[in-house]
């Protein structure tokens, strides 16, 4: 199933939209922002709430409806 997530970057609170699929990984959306943002995305993790996602986790493991935000941070443990 398709749904369009919010993307937002917690350096500088800037957002995008993207439409994923429930079959996507949190990896796949994480090298979307990367690109977006020209970040490496191995330096980046998403957040849902105050918890951190592993990139192996697809989107339907995570309980996301259409319209959901997620937050895009630096990984703490240095990428």
């Amino acid at each position: 199933m398709r749904m369009k997530l919010k993307i937002r970057n917690a350096v500088d609170n800037a957002e995008i939209s993207a439409e994923v699929d429930d079959s996507d990984s949190v990896n796949d959306v994480l090298v979307f922002a990367s690109e977006y943002w020209k970040e490496q995305n191995y330096a980046l993790v998403m957040k849902v709430g105050n918890k951190l996602i592993q990139p192996n986790l697809l989107i339907s493991d995570l309980g996301l409806k259409d319209g959901d935000t997620v937050v895009i941070v630096p990984d703490p443990q240095g990428g």
